[in-house]
């Protein structure tokens, strides 16, 4: 809705503290907010044809100073699982992987499906938008995942080399655009020892090189009961975010 939108590009602009807002361009359900050309995302049918055209989100933005950002979410993608199931995460019985959410995912070793977001984020990335940003980018996380299928096996060196090669082909195609690339990533990410990739496949080690910017979910409610020396670690918000920045 224009007047909700006008409303919060009023808010960023007026408040001190605000520059910048986030946009869900392909959101958590694969939901697109631009009509793509793209092969694929004609047979995912995810066009969500009530959004404002980007173009003249991006405008808006531009007119007020304000930097915008589009968020990708990439491998959990529900609607590319279902029209290419070749492609999705699989259980051991061939069904499919179904997230907490009931959501599926696509298998990150395989190439069309890095192939098709890197051309969504080049899209909106034509469209003006001052960065693209990734998230999702891991192998599946909630509930079981154990005896999951995919196109090569999963080991700790080939999830983390697969989301190298992504980050690296992601970056070799936005350079050539004016747009910036960063990445969501767990705020454990920060925590966790390089020898370790909690079975997803996400450590900064491999992602931070490729990105100009790392945006790790430091949500305090997300670290456990003893988590980083707190009893209650969402009882201390200030210092979760200072300690896992430092």
């Amino acid at each position: 809705r224009q007047d909700r939108l006008t409303e919060v590009l009023d808010l960023v602009s007026a408040a001190e503290e605000l520059n910048a807002i986030v946009v869900d361009v392909k959101s958590d359900r694969a939901w697109l907010a631009w009509d793509s050309p793209h092969p694929l995302a004609r047979d995912t049918e995810g066009y969500v044809d009530q959004c404002m055209p980007l173009d003249d989100l991006v405008a808006q933005c531009r007119a007020r100073g304000i930097y915008v950002i589009a968020r990708i979410v990439v491998f959990k993608d529900d609607l590319l699982a279902e029209s290419h199931p070749e492609w999705a995460v699989v259980l051991e019985d061939g069904t499919p992987y179904v997230d907490l959410e009931g959501l599926r995912w696509v298998d990150p070793f395989q190439q069309p499906v890095r192939d098709y977001n890197v051309a969504l984020a080049c899209e909106i990335a034509a469209m003006g938008f001052d960065e693209i940003q990734l998230d999702y980018l891991c192998f599946p996380s909630d509930g079981s995942t154990k005896g999951n299928v995919y196109a090569r096996e999963s080991t700790f060196e080939s999830r983390t080399a697969a989301m190298a090669e992504f980050c690296a082909q992601a970056h070799r195609a936005i350079s050539r655009t004016p747009a910036f690339l960063s990445a969501d990533m767990f705020g454990l990410t920060v925590w966790v020892d390089p020898s370790r990739d909690m079975g997803i496949g996400q450590r900064i080690d491999d992602i931070a090189p490729y990105v100009d910017y790392v945006s790790p979910m430091l949500y305090p409610s997300t670290f456990g009961e003893g988590n980083l020396g707190f009893d209650y670690p969402v009882r201390y918000p200030y210092e979760v975010v200072y300690h896992s920045v430092l």
